[in-house]
């Protein structure tokens, strides 16, 4: 696993770039809704999307969920399915942050390797100029941003372990929130009405 990293951050920005066309319509939607639906409606999308965080998300179970909360009694399966989406589309939100987070400390691991790596070769360098007593101090020195490095490495298989599992959480949810709004597409007005 040399260079797995890069490509992993590849990959990314192009699923963060082709996101930006996929959502523009539950963006919409999102702002919109967010700002005119009852607090509470308001707070149950905040808290739902929280609890969802870095979790699988089964639609029908969600809807079932919702339907069940007495907070939503009244409320007709669109008007479900619009909370739905705002759940889904707030979930998103958050675990694109969160993948955001993690790209700028994977590249500030990056500059520390980078670092630690000119550092180990000045020090190969300067090894074969120096006496012998010089030269246990550099070694030990040496060991020491080898250790740092492998920490480090182990640090960025877990970002990129965690990267994966935040990526393929996002790629469900776009899923998700893509056939929602296929349902809701010609009653967002009337829905965002109904949640006032």
């Amino acid at each position: 696993m040399k260079r797995p990293l890069p490509f992993v951050l590849l990959l990314l920005s192009i699923q963060l770039a082709s996101q930006h066309s996929f959502s523009q319509q539950a963006e919409a939607f999102y702002n919109k809704a967010m700002p005119v639906i009852k607090p509470s409606y308001k707070n149950l999308v905040l808290q739902t999307a929280q609890q969802l965080k870095g979790r699988r998300i089964n639609a029908d179970s969600l809807h079932s969920t919702l339907k069940a909360n007495n907070l939503l009694k009244g409320l007709g399966n669109m008007d479900i399915d619009a909370l739905m989406t705002l759940i889904m589309f707030q979930t998103n939100k958050d675990a694109e942050q969160d993948l955001k987070g993690m790209m700028a400390s994977i590249q500030a691991d990056n500059k520390k390797k980078k670092a630690l790596r000119d550092e180990n070769s000045t020090l190969k360098s300067q090894q074969g100029r120096l006496d012998s007593i010089n030269k246990a101090k550099l070694r030990a020195k040496n060991d020491k941003g080898k250790d740092q490095k492998d920490g480090m490495s182990d640090m960025s298989q877990q970002y990129q372990f965690k990267m994966q599992k935040l990526m393929v959480q996002r790629n469900q949810l776009q899923s998700m929130i893509s056939n929602l709004m296929k349902k809701i597409g010609d009653v967002q007005q009337q829905t965002i009405s109904n949640l006032k």
